[in-house]
């Protein structure tokens, strides 16, 4: 307190990430000194004010800057954050709505986790996390390549699987690692509609921006 006035110095992360994050946040809190002074805010622009490129038609922005995830999604979809995995891994995951007439397309996100080692490179990453989410009723591989995402080097694999229905499905994952955390783009849809959505899943992979 001083001067009356009370300050406030708050820090939040995913838990997860919190111990990884901590130290710098404390770098910055001992740098925090009361000057007596009060300055007039300083007037930004509309493009200094905020980096986030304005929503294509048909899209809302979606951000979480605990973990450094920015993104577009369709309007109408549902959005269901900190969602957990099998993994350990967590992430958010988009929809059609409950009440929208599209029933083909079963999910579409993406997940993060720290890697076990600083030293994990991208194909270990990717092995691990397609063999344990591999699904019970697995088919097959129909693509495995590499390829870029967010800007970043990565890795795609496309394969078949049944649901517990007994529905073809089509599951696209694809893998890559920043700064000692590994990220997945998941997009799983029925056999028969699968590329039909591909377009929108494609714009929503475009879009993402990895910030951190």
């Amino acid at each position: 307190m001083n001067n009356n006035k009370v300050y406030d110095l708050a820090y939040g992360a995913v838990h997860t990430l919190y111990e990884r994050y901590l130290p710098d946040v404390e770098k910055s809190i001992s740098t925090f000194e009361l000057t007596g002074k009060v300055s007039q805010p300083v007037q930004m622009s509309k493009e200094e004010s905020s980096n986030t490129p304005a929503p294509m038609e048909g899209f809302l922005a979606y951000e979480n800057p605990a973990i450094g995830i920015r993104l577009q999604y369709p309007e109408g979809w549902d959005k269901i954050e900190d969602v957990g995995f099998d993994s350990g891994a967590t992430g958010v995951v988009f929809s059609p709505s409950s009440t929208s007439n599209i029933k083909d397309i079963r999910s579409l996100g993406i997940n993060y986790q720290l890697l076990p080692s600083p030293a994990t490179t991208l194909s270990q990453f990717a092995d691990k996390e397609f063999n344990h989410t591999k699904a019970e009723n697995f088919k097959g591989i129909l693509e495995s390549n590499e390829t870029t995402v967010a800007g970043l080097p990565a890795h795609k694999v496309v394969s078949t699987q049944q649901d517990s229905s007994g529905k073809d499905l089509i599951s696209m994952k694809i893998f890559t690692i920043k700064d000692g955390i590994g990220y997945t783009v998941f997009y799983t849809g029925l056999e028969g509609a699968y590329s039909n959505f591909m377009p929108i899943t494609q714009k929503v992979i475009n879009s993402l921006e990895i910030t951190k």
